[in-house]
């Protein structure tokens, strides 16, 4: 698309026709293929495809509907794209979109005969021959090939198996069916509507963003594109991902940049809480045109705000009704140079603000993305579940790489499963595998008391027969507290190993992991009832983890006070608490393996390595005076006049427990950030489950999922409600959308999948 040079709050009208799909019926060696919507015996309905649009792509292609059978053993239901709507919807039919190029084809129309229409009985009386020509450098791209499809007794089932060699038609496998050099079909529509509304002519421009192919990280780029690069919001996106959405907060940044240097009058009044803290009420006067920027809600929105103290002179500081009000808590570290004055008319404080936007969330959600790109390196350790023990070939990391790039770009595998190589005929014709749903320990899913009947055999069929080992559950309105999901993770964790789990917000990993550990140790009670020690199974150790220096300070204070639970979190320098909570804690595993007073002991169904844990805890001569603070026998004041543990050392103990967990549940951010975490994640996990991805972002999701395809599982709320965009209805002066990808960032990472087509199981018990 060519760049406007005139900004623009609206698309470049280009006078296009209308979409249109055509029913119509493909002629392959003289022998129709599809042509449902005409009348023909068939189950497969074929369809012409003109999409064309200003601001995506657009394009000539025919959509060829195979039919689904109601989800009764646990394939899934699939969804596709309601344009009415603008949501992912359940579908009946498996879609599979041939896309012909614009360049290098030649296309003819011809008006059907009498005797040609009359054979069809849902046809029309004017109906039009559609031939196509391929020149020599032209070819075919396939949306959706390559995503599963299931149903019994249909011949589509074979057709559609990997390599698709299986004949369908006139000698012809279907592959060879949508690879021809020529196509023609039989449309219900006249000659004239299609010569105007089926050709490349009729089709917008070739589509560009305009923010050109480098999408790294750069803040001078990104700034310049700010200025240069204005106009409406685009459509959202739903067949390739994009990282160009993280444009949307230079706006804000730049008008914090600007903020910094504008100074104005201040009034500090100490806190009434308290004289002695470091609490102020400040008084600030502003412009009243300070008000009407739409900058500053979305900057106090986005990100905190730090208040600098300029020394000046003030003789009066009248109250006026653009007076604002700010709560500030003096940093620890740091001196403001706040002067008190025995009046408002003596004050002569002045101030700036500074915003902190938190720019490193946003760069890690755009390198995330960037690591997906056929140049980036590997960000997690390749693992095969078949071939255990053994390194995997350059060739077969390079497919599982780009297996992962399609996945997330939701255009199916077409590129990749075309590609001439050894690897993909290897591994592409077993995309079943590997199965997340085995019987690990002998903890088949009919066991889990927790799951309702009806989802028993359904969901074992599901998590047993997961291509590429990616999965999507959602529950509807009335079984939100049903824990499928975590019943499905810890089938995986007994099947592959190591699961790091995580989810949108901090209070969203804390369920996830209270529910992971509830259900893992309910599941094992049972099994385990009447069973003899060698043959009892144990619970899974599922760790809520933080950082690392936020926990070793919870720890010292639960020492000191070891009733206080959560409220052993930290303040940060603003005052505001730490994300930190107990239960699960690295803390609260230490704890218990100290063998804590205010902790009940450890069971006899929880994790082997706990109590060999606290077996060496318990042999440690260095920790002596700790497990006696720990357990009550020696006061807190006793405690810390003698040798204490140093914080490197309760440190090391917690990473330690952090390894060998079997799960460990943290956010997106801490897994990048956190180099025990980032490590854990690179190195240990063998799989990746995210609840609530309804709420999460594909940034998110591929921070924490990688680029080398290890098992995933999302879960979510079948409803999409669309992420909050702070600044999605902001524009500047002269019209332009503030910010342009708002469409796309309100997509949820669950959303997006689901619309790919991919199977999704729902929760069919409450």
């Amino acid at each position: 698309m060519a760049r406007s040079k005139t900004p623009t709050s609206k698309a470049l009208n280009y006078k296009l026709p209308p979409n249109l799909k055509v029913p119509c019926v493909l002629q392959v060696n003289n022998n129709p293929f599809g042509g449902k919507g005409l009348g023909i015996t068939t189950s497969i309905a074929t369809s012409l495809l003109a999409i064309r649009s200003p601001d995506k792509e657009s394009f000539l292609g025919f959509i060829i509907e195979f039919p689904l059978p109601t989800d009764s053993i646990g394939f899934g239901q699939c969804h596709h794209i309601d344009f009415s709507t603008r949501k992912a919807s359940p579908s009946n039919t498996w879609d599979l979109t041939v896309k012909f190029p614009r360049d290098d084809i030649n296309i003819t129309y011809r008006a059907a005969s009498e005797d040609e229409t009359a054979r069809y009985s849902a046809g029309k009386k004017h109906m039009t021959w559609v031939v196509v020509f391929l020149g020599n450098n032209a070819s075919v791209s396939v949306q959706g090939f390559g995503i599963p499809y299931s149903n019994p007794g249909h011949p589509a089932e074979d057709w559609l198996r990997y390599t698709a060699s299986t004949t369908v038609i006139g000698g012809l496998s279907f592959l060879d069916i949508i690879q021809q050099r020529h196509f023609s079909f039989l449309a219900t529509q006249p000659e004239k509507t299609m010569m105007a509304r089926w050709s490349v002519a009729s089709l917008a421009p070739k589509f560009d963003y305009g923010y050109g192919i480098d999408q790294s990280w750069n803040m001078d780029r990104y700034m310049k594109q700010l200025h240069d690069v204005k106009g409406h919001r685009f459509q959202t996106t739903w067949n390739f991902g994009t990282d160009a959405s993280h444009s949307k907060i230079m706006w804000i940044q730049k008008y914090c940049l600007d903020m910094t240097t504008e100074m104005g009058s201040a009034y500090f009044v100490k806190h009434p809480a308290s004289r002695k803290s470091g609490r102020w009420l400040v008084i600030v006067k502003m412009d009243r045109d300070f008000w009407k920027h739409t900058e500053w809600s979305q900057a106090c929105i986005h990100g905190t705000m730090k208040l600098v103290v300029h020394p000046g002179l003030l003789n009066r500081h009248p109250l006026t009704e653009n007076d604002f009000v700010i709560r500030v808590i003096e940093p620890l570290h740091t001196r403001l140079g706040i002067k008190e004055f025995e009046s408002r008319e003596e004050a002569n404080n002045r101030v700036s603000f500074e915003w902190d936007l938190q720019l490193h969330e946003a760069k890690r959600q755009v390198d995330a993305v960037c690591d997906l790109l056929p140049s980036a390196a590997p960000n997690h350790l390749f693992c095969d579940q078949r071939c255990e023990g053994s390194e995997l070939s350059a060739g077969k990391k390079a497919l599982m790489m780009s297996f992962h790039r399609d996945l997330l770009r939701g255009d199916g595998f077409w590129q990749t499963m075309m590609s001439a190589t050894s690897a993909v005929d290897e591994m592409a014709g077993n995309m079943r595998a590997p199965n997340t749903g085995g019987q690990g320990q002998g903890l088949i899913l009919p066991m889990l008391p927790s799951v309702s009947e009806a989802d028993q055999c359904p969901l074992r069929f599901y998590l047993s027969n997961r291509p590429l080992g990616f999965g999507i559950i959602t529950t509807g309105p009335n079984s939100n507290d049903t824990p499928v999901l975590p019943a499905a993770v810890l089938a995986m964790h007994a099947t592959m190993g190591t699961v790091m789990a995580s989810g949108p917000t901090p209070a969203a990993v804390n369920k996830f992991a209270f529910d992971l550990h509830t259900v893992s140790h309910n599941v094992v009670c049972k099994y385990n009832i009447g069973r003899t020690q060698e043959t009892r199974s144990r619970a899974a150790l599922v760790i809520r983890s933080f950082q690392i220096q936020v926990e070793c300070d919870a720890f010292k204070i639960l020492l000191r006070f070891p009733h206080l639970g959560d409220e052993a979190a930290s303040d940060d320098k603003r005052g505001v608490k730490l994300d930190w909570n107990f239960h699960l804690s690295a803390s609260y595993w230490l704890l218990l393996c100290l063998g804590s007073e205010s902790l009940p002991p450890l069971q006899k169904d929880d994790s082997n390595i706990l109590h060999e844990f606290k077996t060496l805890l318990a042999g440690s001569d260095s920790l002596a005076r700790l497990r006696e603070r720990v357990s009550g026998k020696i006061s807190w004041e006793v405690y810390v006049a003698g040798e204490t543990v140093r914080d490197t050392e309760i440190m090391r103990l917690m990473k330690m427990l952090v390894e060998v967990a079997d799960i460990v549940c943290t956010t997106p951010s801490l897994a990048h950030t956190e180099d025990h975490l980032k490590k854990w994640k690179v190195e240990r996990a063998r799989g990746i489950a995210i609840d609530e991805a309804g709420r999460m972002s594909r940034g998110d999701l591929y921070s924490i999922w990688g680029n080398t395809l290890l098992p995933c599982l999302l879960a979510g709320n079948e409803e999409f409600i669309p992420l909050e965009v702070k600044s999605y209805h902001d524009r500047d002066d002269d019209g332009n959308m503030r910010n342009r990808f708002g469409d796309d960032a309100r997509k949820s990472a669950l959303e997006f999948l689901t619309a790919t087509g991919w199977p999704v199981y729902r929760v069919r018990g409450q």
